[in-house]
């Protein structure tokens, strides 16, 4: 290895790869200067904007400290003493706060004998208009502005940038002076300074740092990104995967509720059932007395009638049971024509009580729907039981009717009330169990029609009207029919009279 000495003689100077060298050497240095220089203006610049700032965002603290101080119940006399004591201690010196009254006499300075001087004639060139203004009149319109002024020093005149804010409450106003000469003169002593001590040693190794530096990030950025990837992919499936447990676990907190609900239902009906049937019993014996007997005509139709509403209760019974059990429909073709007639005996004699005029419009014509009758008749017979005592109390027209139509397949049959009607927000709960609207209800009414009615493959529903109530019911003959056992005999339809039953 060859000492420093023999590498700067010109025999080694003279080598090509030495003159190369020290090019590149003095290039390094030179765009290190140059870059130096370039970053340090850079942040003289940012600096210098930061200050400026800072002197506006102190107006504003000081102006809300002087409010606070007004309001928390110091005397206006007491908020300049404390402020001019204040600024009495500052030791910084470009920049430094006076208060100013409408009249542009200072209040406070940190020079204790400029306090009650006026700078009303004072002149400052306003930011935005660039006109030349009195603080006089800046102080009279009381309004956050800020301007430029120029005071003598030792160079010339120095550019004095200052921001005014008002006291709220007050009169005063804020001034705060920052001396845009003597900072700049402290910007560029400290350059020199700095520039002649480490600026080549610091670019250089900022150079070789940054580089080094550099590289090391990007590496590991793209790590840290790989994996911030990684991870929001397992957050978002994790979150997913805890938004689908807890709508499960709602939807099953639901069901058990239901259940709950319906397996207390069942127990209910159960021992309704056991209560009913026996009273059922005697009823039955002394109908087939009756209908057996030898007391007369009258008595014998009573009795038959006796047995059929007898036999019927007790198939309604059974019918409960099923469903608490959710037992399937027993279907068969049957009639609407005929079940709608049947329907209608067993309510007749309670809409004549309550003056109800009930229109059955059923086309004479339709072809039986497999359907479970005790069921659907069980439908019908609650439906007309709701519109009955929906319309009891109702002042104006008591009528229901009835209809019966078929289209696209589907077979639609409308329940209609000249009723109060229904509002959207109990329309929209009136299928819940144990939802009732009525003071003596239970809410298990409409609840039992859907489930009866969906147990077919059907559906229910309460339609939006003016006035009334209407609700639908869907019978798609299709589905109904892929279920149903060929029938032994069918039974013709029966024809109804579409006149209006009388009142009572």
């Amino acid at each position: 290895m060859y000492p420093l000495s023999a590498t700067l003689t010109p025999w080694r100077l003279s080598r090509p790869g030495s003159k190369i060298f020290l090019l590149v050497a003095a290039s390094v240095l030179v765009v290190s200067a140059a870059g130096g220089w370039f970053l340090f203006e850079q942040f003289k610049d940012e600096l210098m904007d930061e200050r400026l700032d800072a002197a506006r965002w102190q107006a504003k603290a000081t102006s809300r400290l002087l409010a606070d101080e007004l309001q928390g119940g110091a005397t206006p006399a007491q908020v300049v003493a404390r402020l001019q004591l204040t600024m009495q201690g500052m030791t910084e010196s470009t920049r430094y706060i006076s208060l100013l009254d409408a009249q542009g006499r200072l209040l406070t300075h940190p020079n204790p004998a400029l306090v009650g001087t006026s700078t009303a004639a004072q002149e400052v060139r306003l930011d935005g208009t660039g006109r030349l203004t009195p603080v006089g009149r800046v102080a009279a319109a009381g309004q956050t502005c800020c301007g430029q002024y120029s005071i003598p020093g030792p160079d010339g005149q120095h550019a004095v940038q200052v921001y005014f804010e008002p006291v709220p409450g007050t009169s005063w106003l804020v001034a705060v002076h920052e001396d845009m000469a003597a900072t700049a003169q402290h910007f560029r002593a400290f350059a020199w300074r700095l520039g002649a001590l480490a600026a080549p040693l610091v670019l250089g190794m900022a150079a070789v740092g940054a580089g080094v530096a550099h590289s090391l990030t990007r590496r590991y950025e793209r790590r840290i990104e790989a994996a911030n990837a990684v991870l929001e992919q397992r957050v978002a499936e994790r979150t997913a995967e805890l938004r689908q447990a807890f709508a499960d676990l709602q939807e099953a907190h639901r069901r058990l509720m239901h259940g709950d609900k319906m397996h207390l239902l069942g127990e209910l009906m159960a021992g309704i059932a056991h209560e009913i049937n026996s009273p059922l019993t005697v009823i039955t014996g002394y109908a087939d007395l009756l209908a057996t007997g030898s007391c007369g005509p009258a008595a014998v139709e009573a009795g038959t009638k006796l047995q059929l509403t007898a036999e019927r209760v007790r198939r309604i019974v059974g019918n409960l049971l099923a469903f608490a059990r959710n037992a399937p429909p027993t279907r068969r073709l049957t009639s609407l024509a005929t079940l709608l007639a049947e329907t209608q005996e067993l309510i007749g004699a309670d809409l004549r009580r309550a003056q109800i005029v009930l229109t059955l419009d059923c086309p004479p014509d339709l072809a039986p729907l497999c359907i479970d009758p005790q069921q659907i008749g069980q439908v019908f017979l609650n439906l007309l039981n709701n519109s009955r005592q929906a319309l009891e109390t109702h002042p104006g027209e008591r009528a229901i009717r009835v209809t019966v139509r078929e289209q696209s397949g589907v077979v639609c049959v409308d329940f209609a009330d000249t009723g109060p009607g229904l509002s959207p927000a109990v329309r929209a709960r009136l299928f819940e169990p144990f939802h009732s609207t009525k003071a003596t209800g239970n809410g298990l009414g409409l609840s039992l029609c859907r489930r009866l009615v969906q147990a077919h493959g059907a559906e229910i529903e309460a339609l939006p009207v003016a006035t009334g109530a209407v609700f639908r019911l869907h019978l798609p003959r299709a589905k109904l029919a892929e279920t149903c056992p060929p029938p032994a005999t069918a039974a013709p339809p029966v024809a109804l009279n579409p006149a209006p039953a009388s009142r009572a």
